[in-house]
């Protein structure tokens, strides 16, 4: 059966903010639900300076995330092995996010300009690859494999999908979205003449003084080379605003496509892109059939539940029937009759086997249970000396003593357990309910463009 993947793009370090970080660790815990793979791009977590000071200054929030790396629930999406040079200091199969920082330092670029990760930054990349190498992928060695980057096609793709999209015929539909509505036809222009030739962009900037340009690993027009061209363009800076995201939000829909997988777009600045369709007549048609429904996290973070611990609810989880069913009804939501039911009960069902889980794994036992344990021993005690309890036994054996050390020592064991276990139920409802609420199931419109370069919705 096909695998429901998500990549969240949405990480990208260019769009994601310190606002959204109380929310991180829950939407991964959240998406790892309601996704078989939960795919986060190597060259966002190393580059993104937001989560990676939150991760190196919050010791409680690594040890979540380290746990969701190391049980599967989350997964970081490789680059292939064959695409780092030779001499690379550290080996991609042993250390691959401190062989990506390496290689990304050297060939790569942050938004056109050289990028150097800061020694903590280092010192945390090689902490994530100890628990890569936890993970089930790397420890099976009769299978060793990482989630790796599909091929990419001879082809430049991201070059043409961005052309496509700055045609002058679709340039005005593109204008209506706000997000992209400052993009003039002179950038325009520029960046459809450096998608449709492979030297333009370079010329370009020897033109406007920029001697050694960063040509990246592949030498083509990607988003390297597109964040030097931004750079030199500054009579508007609205329009280059725009443009950035038009790149971002391509270059993340051409990584979807590639992979086969949904996008992460919400609390970002990415944007889907546009469908596109050859006549007025084929937009109309699907103007009125097709609407886009996704299942997204939603509401404020949760509260409770999301600390260390978390992965083995979660490992628990996956493996139950109750997760299958679950991707079975995300999968045939396009087609179902009640979309809402259809989503509603498998989800319930769901966050009520996730609630009892973590109510079994994540709540341990404290000191008031302990003293529940005292007291309890304390009123055996009592009723012992009261009289109120007695034992009989074989003449000459002190069958009173061997009788209350054992019952002390159940008690001293049972009762903290109960109380525990009875703290553990009262939380259940609360967990479940925050649950229940954690996503929402949005359908809307889609923005339409000619023919879909990438999966078109599900037809409602």
């Amino acid at each position: 059966m096909e695998q429901r993947r998500i990549i969240l793009t949405n990480l990208n370090p260019s769009v994601y903010r310190p606002k959204y970080l109380p929310t991180f660790l829950s939407e991964l815990v959240i998406n790892s639900l309601l996704c078989d793979q939960v795919l986060i791009r190597e060259g966002d977590l190393i580059t993104n300076k937001n989560i990676t000071e939150y991760l190196c200054t919050n010791p409680e929030s690594f040890e979540v995330f380290k746990e969701l790396l190391s049980v599967g629930a989350v997964k970081v999406l490789h680059l292939r092995p064959e695409s780092y040079p030779k001499d690379l200091k550290f080996d991609p199969q042993h250390q691959p996010l401190r062989a990506r920082a390496e290689d990304h330092s050297r060939r790569r670029s942050f938004k056109g300009r050289p990028w150097k990760p800061h020694k903590s930054q280092c010192q945390l990349y090689d902490r994530l690859d100890n628990a890569i190498r936890e993970s089930p992928d790397y420890k099976d060695k009769s299978r060793r494999k990482f989630a790796i980057q599909r091929r990419f096609p001879k082809h430049n793709d991201f070059a043409a999908v961005l052309q496509d999209i700055l045609l002058p015929q679709h340039r005005e539909r593109l204008r209506k979205r706000k997000l992209f509505s400052q993009i003039d036809d002179d950038l325009a222009d520029n960046f459809s003449d450096f998608c449709s030739s492979p030297e333009a962009w370079i010329r370009f900037l020897h033109r406007k003084g920029v001697k050694k340009p960063l040509l990246g690993p592949e030498g083509r027009f990607y988003r390297t080379a597109a964040y030097q061209c931004l750079q030199v363009f500054k009579h508007n800076p609205k329009g280059m605003q725009g443009m950035q995201r038009l790149v971002e939000s391509t270059y993340a829909a051409c990584d979807c496509d590639r992979e086969e997988a949904d996008g992460r777009y919400g609390r970002s600045a990415l944007a889907e892109l546009p469908f596109v369709f050859e006549s007025d007549e084929e937009e109309q048609e699907a103007a009125e059939t097709v609407v886009k429904m996704e299942v997204v996290p939603a509401g404020p973070p949760m509260k409770i539940g999301v600390a260390p611990g978390i992965g083995e609810v979660l490992a628990a989880t996956r493996e139950h029937e109750t997760f299958r069913e679950m991707q079975k009804a995300l999968r045939s939501l396009g087609s179902a009759v009640d979309t809402e039911k259809s989503f509603k009960y498998p989800w319930q069902n769901l966050c009520s086997l996730v609630a009892d889980n973590w109510a079994r794994k994540m709540v341990r036992r404290e000191k008031v249970d302990i003293r529940f344990g005292k007291v309890f021993v304390g009123i055996y005690l009592a009723t012992r000396l009261r009289g109120f309890v007695a034992f009989h036994g074989r003449e000459g054996f002190d069958w009173p003593v061997v009788v209350d050390g054992a019952v002390i020592n159940r008690i001293e064991h049972w009762v903290p357990e109960l109380s525990r276990t009875i703290r553990a139920i009262t939380k259940i409802p609360a967990v479940y309910k925050q649950l229940v609420n954690a996503v929402t199931l949005r359908c809307e419109r889609v923005t339409l463009r000619s023919k879909p370069s990438r999966r078109a919705p599900n037809p409602d």
